[in-house]
């Protein structure tokens, strides 16, 4: 059974496969978003940063965000292919639930969630100029 506290873990996971089906060109998509992910985390570990809720979850860093840079760039780089649609709107509402849901559930601070908005909107600033990835 999926409870609600787990349902942001879910759509992390399913919606940059959507997207990456959505998509034309696959490869620019996958790479820009591996990039993403891995500079998350590089960041993640040399910034060492302890979760609010650190005594439940030792195990993990909190600074950035993974899953908010995992949605926020599925929506970004949809909502830069293709303008805003239905479906855009749809990316947006669920980039908000994740982000009121991580830091609900005392997972991250708003710090962690803007630092994984600021390193998705430059991996994407970046590409539209042509500087990474082309």
């Amino acid at each position: 059974m999926i409870y609600i506290k787990e349902i942001h873990d879910y759509i992390t996971v399913i919606l940059p496969i959507i997207i990456f089906i959505i998509v034309k060109n696959k490869v620019i998509f996958s790479k820009l978003y591996i990039l993403t992910m891995f500079i998350v985390h590089i960041i993640k570990y040399l910034c060492k940063c302890k979760r609010p809720d650190y005594d439940l979850y030792k195990e993990t860093d909190s600074f950035p965000s993974g899953h908010t840079a995992s949605i926020y760039f599925v929506t970004i780089y949809y909502i830069y292919l293709y303008k805003l649609t239905i479906f855009s709107y749809i990316l947006l509402l669920l980039s908000v639930l994740i982000v009121y849901l991580r830091i609900y559930y005392n997972r991250h601070s708003i710090y962690d969630i803007l630092g994984s908005i600021i390193i998705c909107h430059i991996i994407l600033y970046l590409y539209k100029h042509n500087l990474i990835i082309n």
